[in-house]
């Protein structure tokens, strides 16, 4: 790309559609995206381009310059060795960059993107991973997962998961995971198994088990304010497992 999408995280000085540098119609672009439209269209991405190439970026960029190809670059970028493990660092760098437009995907703002493959797997990660890094011991990491299942089901019916390979897959198949429903846990097995997926497939296999003994995952009681009974804590007091 001649100039790259500025990153959701990255800063804007205030900017000035009259700036005696800034070209016509750079002027009209810019004022279009600072109207109360910002972000429904070229003119938005068009001005962001625009000032990142002209290095007037440092206040904090608003959610309507959201990008999907640059939260699957993250995501990418962070690889396997940190996307299942808990790393307070990785956290901490989710929570300064993709807080604020996490809420905006989990109040609807950016279901727009449910309409192509890349922007599919972005609201995916939003929705169904972030939170689980973002809000942990806290309700707020599964609020969003009853979206992320309707979007999954949607992509599913698509095929959005096809456009990927292999290792990129699973984040289309893990909201049917994470699901407490009977049907969503024997989809997510279906898919792990059609995948190939050995170490998947096994994880898949026992979400099922869990929700097929309960009806919940029991380790999700205590921060949902719910009362574990006593096959579930005898369940947990054996190992059992979490998800």
């Amino acid at each position: 790309m001649a100039a790259k999408k500025a990153r959701c995280g990255a800063r804007a000085k205030t900017f000035s559609p009259d700036a005696p540098q800034t070209p016509r119609l750079l002027k009209t672009v810019a004022q279009a995206a600072q109207s109360r439209h910002a972000g429904q269209g070229e003119a938005a991405r068009l001005a962001s381009t625009y000032l990142t190439i002209s290095g007037l970026r440092e206040e904090p960029m608003p959610t309507s310059f959201a990008d999907p190809f640059e939260i699957l670059d993250f995501w990418w970028q962070a690889g396997p060795e940190k996307w299942f493990a808990r790393d307070d660092a990785f956290d901490t760098e989710i929570a300064e960059r993709f807080s604020d437009i996490q809420q905006v995907a989990a109040e609807g703002g950016f279901d727009g993107w449910a309409e192509t493959p890349h922007g599919t797997l972005a609201l995916l990660l939003l929705l169904d991973q972030f939170p689980r890094n973002l809000f942990r011991n806290d309700p707020r990491a599964f609020a969003s997962d009853p979206k992320a299942l309707h979007i999954a089901r949607m992509s599913l019916a698509h095929g959005f998961h096809r456009a990927f390979p292999k290792n990129a897959r699973i984040f289309f198949f893990l909201p049917f995971e994470h699901a407490e429903d009977s049907d969503a846990q024997q989809t997510s097995v279906d898919l792990f198994r059609q995948l190939g997926d050995e170490q998947g497939y096994l994880y898949a296999l026992v979400h099922m088990d869990v929700i097929r003994r309960f009806g919940r995952f029991p380790h999700r009681n205590p921060v949902l304010g719910r009362t574990t009974t006593p096959e579930e804590q005898a369940y947990l007091d054996s190992g059992g497992f979490s998800a």
